[in-house]
């Protein structure tokens, strides 16, 4: 990195943002993709999926201040994390010392807070998607313990939740 940065300066940085997001956004978009073509199901049937586990009603505002998922503490979180990152962070404020004025500065921040919304939706298809994937309706085998890890992942387990991802990708 520091390399690259220091031969090919601040357009260096950026190209390797760009392939970045490329490479992030292109996967999760070829995940939802191959889930759709595998199963022949969409997000509307992810979703009824989800309901009929109880996982797709999302708790707006909590009388539970300790639970960590509800949609105002999410937003809270995303909006504070922006400000840190936005204000005191080395990598942003280079991004904003390096545009032409206050304006531009402004129009880098809004289009990256669109390109974090967009990237968010795009994410949460892809836990859909993964729900569905590993449904007994289409994944039969996981169902059965079967699966992927040897059988100790289990996608109706919340707990399991943060297996999903990389059980996709080793496994299918």
């Amino acid at each position: 990195t520091t390399i690259y940065a220091m031969e090919g300066g601040f357009e260096a940085v950026v190209w390797t943002d760009v392939t970045q997001f490329i490479v992030m956004f292109g996967g999760a978009i070829a995940s939802i993709a191959y889930v759709w073509i595998q199963t022949g199901s969409g997000p509307v049937t992810w979703w009824n999926q989800a309901q009929q586990m109880d996982r797709a009603a999302p708790v707006w505002i909590g009388s539970d201040w300790t639970a960590d998922r509800t949609v105002l503490l999410v937003c809270l979180n995303a909006f504070f994390w922006r400000v840190c990152t936005h204000c005191g962070d080395q990598v942003a404020t280079q991004r904003y010392f390096a545009t032409r004025g206050k304006l531009d500065a402004l129009r880098s921040n809004i289009i990256g807070a669109m390109g974090d919304l967009v990237m968010m939706v795009v994410l949460g298809l892809v836990g859909l998607a993964l729900l569905g994937f590993f449904s007994p309706q289409f994944n039969p085998e996981v169902a059965a313990g079967r699966g992927p890890f040897g059988g100790q992942f289990d996608p109706n387990n919340p707990a399991d939740a943060s297996q999903a991802f990389p059980a996709f990708i080793v496994s299918f």
